[in-house]
């Protein structure tokens, strides 16, 4: 039932943070955003729902260094498998287009952070990963689905993709229905 007056603040949120994108990610009950702090390093700002605390995750350090500077075209966080992680596009200092995926298997354990470099045509959106692990990105031909540990690529036949932006992550779930 809903009622008047029921909302409340819950932080505190560190006084350190400049910026928090708008995009995000919910994995295993929290929301996960990409913030920045004021020496401008980025991290992860989580939200978890069910205690409704904030929690600030280090990203690995040099989690960019495949790149040539200043030349990350993008980078988004994502679910992997059920996993959180940091996907980032761009080219390396061979001028060769990549993505670089971040994968945290332990929640919350910096060290747990691992990384997978995939060579990649120009990449001109991410849309997320599917259940078996597949990229689905948009390039010129449009929308495919790209296999890093193979390289192969599906053409969806997919041109139009305003919609696709309002796709979350999808998982199959079978629900009884008590009736």
């Amino acid at each position: 039932m809903l009622s008047t007056d029921s909302w409340r603040t819950v932080g505190p949120l560190s006084g350190s943070i400049v910026e928090i994108e708008d995009d995000f990610v919910f994995v295993n009950g929290a929301l996960y955003y990409l913030a920045r702090n004021t020496e401008g390093r980025k991290f992860i700002l989580s939200f978890d729902v069910n205690d409704e605390r904030f929690q600030e995750i280090m990203l690995p350090d040099d989690y960019l260094g495949e790149f040539s500077p200043h030349f990350c075209n993008f980078e988004q966080l994502a679910v992997f498998k059920g996993l959180l992680a940091l996907v980032a596009f761009g080219t390396d200092l061979d001028e060769e287009d990549l993505c670089i995926i971040w994968v945290m298997r332990e929640y919350g354990v910096i060290e747990s952070w691992t990384l997978d470099t995939v060579p990649v045509d120009y990449v001109e959106m991410f849309y997320g990963f599917t259940d078996n692990g597949e990229l689905l990105i948009e390039v010129k031909s449009g929308i495919v689905s790209f296999d890093p540990d193979s390289l192969n690529e599906n053409n969806l036949g997919i041109q139009y993709t305003i919609w696709l932006g309002y796709i979350n992550d999808f998982m199959e779930s079978l629900v009884l229905v008590d009736e």
